[in-house]
């Protein structure tokens, strides 16, 4: 007795696979993230609280920020237009005598710049970037940001 054979099927349709491979130097880096960024040719030194950071020059401080930390900045509840004041900073310019407040969404990298106070929602999303000991709390998670959490950057 003959078993039944199941009727064949016809193959699926190959698809071809492109494997890529990316080198590692800085300046692929800069193609790879073009998008997000303003067009840049070198990396600018900037200071926040202390620790020294190099950042793509022409951009918003803000982007710079997610240069730095680019797995937190896109995930903040930054409005990246200034109506939200989340991205608070207070800023001391090279040719400046005293610090003062900006809005880092607006402001563009300045080489040498020192970032001395951070918004708590700042502060939290470059937490991991800045070190020193434990994590903040992670800021309030609903609404406009509170009266003290704007006049204290």
């Amino acid at each position: 007795m003959e078993t039944a054979q199941p009727p064949q099927l016809p193959a699926p349709p190959r698809r071809a696979s492109v494997v890529v491979t990316l080198p590692r130097e800085e300046s692929q880096r800069r193609v790879q993230m073009s998008d997000i960024f303003r067009a840049y040719e070198r990396l600018i030194p900037i200071t926040v609280l202390g620790r020294t950071f190099h950042v793509p020059e022409k951009n918003s401080l803000l982007r710079a920020f997610q240069y730095v930390s680019p797995e937190t900045i896109p995930y903040g509840r930054f409005c990246w237009n200034q109506e939200c004041q989340y991205c608070k900073v207070t800023c001391k310019l090279p040719d400046d005598d005293e610090a003062r407040p900006m809005l880092a969404c607006k402001f563009l990298v300045v080489p040498g710049m020192e970032v001395t106070e951070l918004s708590p929602e700042l502060k939290w999303c470059l937490s991991r970037k800045l070190g020193g000991g434990e994590l903040p709390q992670p800021p309030a998670v609903e609404g406009r940001p509170t009266p003290e959490e704007i006049s204290s950057p």
